[in-house]
């Protein structure tokens, strides 16, 4: 990631990646200062 890249380019891709591994059944609920939290997805 550019040093220059815009806050959410640096969101976006945090978020792109982290889906790659979070578990079925898990959400993303609120991405904050490059860290991303997350809470069982209801079924």
């Amino acid at each position: 990631m550019p040093a220059d890249a815009a806050s959410h380019e640096v969101e976006t891709a945090l978020i792109e990646h982290f889906r790659r591994f979070l578990p079925d059944g898990f959400e993303i609920i609120e991405p904050v200062c490059g860290a991303l939290f997350f809470t069982e997805g209801e079924a």
